[in-house]
C-alpha cells in the first residue's frame, strides 16, 4: 500500500508520479516494511526492496532503516568487523550447501587456501565498502568498483590475481550476492546488513 502511494492525496500522486515516483513519504515507509519483512523471514519483502531502492537516495534508505531499526530483533553486542567475519562464515556455509554455487565456491576456497588470513582482509574491505555505501561516498565507491572489476578480469584472462585482488572480489561478492542463494541465507544476510548499518551509520 505504501509502495503504491497510500496516504498521499491524488494531486500529489499525479505530480510526483510524473517526476520521480517518490510519492511523499510513502516509498520510505514501503522500504521500511519490506526490510522488516525480510528481517523476520518473509522473502517477498526482498523483491519489494529491489523495486523501491532504485527510486530512493541513500539518505532516504538510511531514513527507512532508522524507522525500521525500532522493530529489529535484539542483535548481539559486537563490533562491525566481528559481524562481517560471522557473516562471511554464513556465506561460505551457504555456498557449500547451494548446488548453484559450486564453481564460485571452488574459487573462494582456492583463494582462502592460497592466502593465509585472507578473511581479515575481506572483512576490512567489506567494512570500507559498507561505509561508502551507507554514507553515499560515490568517489570511493566508483574507485572500489573499478578495482574489483579489474580483479575479476584478471581471473578471466588467466592472469594471476594478487592477495588484494582476491580480497576485493570476495568482499564485493559478500556484500552484493543475493541472486540464486537460499531464502534462509537471504534473511540471515539482511539481518547482518541491519546490524552493520546500526554499527556503522549510527556509530554504535
Amino acid at each position: 500500500m505504501h509502495e503504491k502511494g497510500f496516504g498521499t492525496n491524488i494531486l500529489h500522486k499525479m505530480v510526483k508520479a510524473g517526476v520521480d515516483w517518490q510519492l511523499g513519504d510513502s516509498k520510505i515507509e514501503a522500504y521500511k516494511w519490506f526490510n522488516l519483512a525480510v528481517t523476520h523471514g518473509c522473502m517477498e519483502g526482498l523483491e519489494g526492496m529491489s523495486r523501491i531502492d532504485i527510486y530512493l537516495t541513500q539518505g532516504q534508505i538510511n531514513e527507512a532503516r532508522t524507522r525500521a531499526a525500532k522493530f529489529y530483533p535484539p542483535y548481539p553486542d559486537r563490533s562491525a568487523r566481528q559481524t562481517i567475519a560471522e557473516w562471511f562464515r554464513a556465506y561460505i556455509q551457504e555456498l557449500s550447501k547451494n548446488p548453484k554455487s559450486g564453481a564460485w565456491r571452488a574459487e573462494v576456497m582456492s583463494a582462502l587456501g592460497h592466502f593465509q588470513g585472507l578473511e581479515v582482509d575481506i572483512a576490512e574491505i567489506a567494512f570500507k565498502n559498507l561505509q561508502d555505501k551507507f554514507f553515499a561516498n560515490r568517489t570511493s565507491k566508483t574507485s572500489n568498483f573499478f578495482k574489483t572489476v579489474g580483479a575479476v578480469w584478471k581471473g578471466k584472462l588467466g592472469m594471476t590475481a594478487s592477495r588484494d585482488d582476491n580480497a576485493r572480489q570476495l568482499a564485493y561478492r559478500l556484500v552484493e550476492d543475493a541472486y540464486g542463494l537460499s531464502p534462509r541465507y537471504i534473511c540471515i544476510r539482511e539481518n547482518f546488513m541491519n546490524q552493520l548499518w546500526i554499527n556503522i551509520f549510527s556509530g554504535r
